[in-house]
């Protein structure tokens, strides 16, 4: 089991690493880009994470990013992090909330057909 100083250092490993991930949405966000690619973002941001891994996760490959919300309303960042955690602690279970956010409901309404939005 971790001790409370390794699960420390870890939160603080995964600060910068989280830090730029935020940093990398928000910038494409405010550029006006909104189809992100979770797989591209998250690499580049350091965590070494693979297409089969995110859909093991529950997590879409591609994702539409919202203006009007903060950037970790609708990124699926805890499982990111869970993944992170489970790395760094292989004996602790993976925490994945699943995707209850708008995540969930972008990649829903993508995948509706758009008569079904209608009443």
């Amino acid at each position: 089991m971790a001790t409370v100083e390794q699960r420390l250092e870890t939160a603080r490993s995964a600060d910068p690493v989280f830090s730029a991930l935020r940093d990398s949405i928000e910038s494409q966000v405010a550029d006006g880009r909104l189809d992100l690619d979770i797989l591209e973002l998250s690499q580049q941001a350091g965590i070494d994470i693979t297409e089969d891994e995110l859909a093991r996760l529950g997590v879409p490959q591609r994702i539409i990013g919202h203006t009007f919300l903060p950037w970790h309303v609708w990124f699926p960042w805890s499982e990111l992090w869970s993944l992170y955690v489970q790395r760094q602690f292989p004996e602790t279970p993976a925490f994945v909330p699943g995707r209850l956010g708008l995540s969930a409901i972008s990649e829903r309404l993508a995948a509706a057909p758009s008569d079904s939005m209608m009443p």
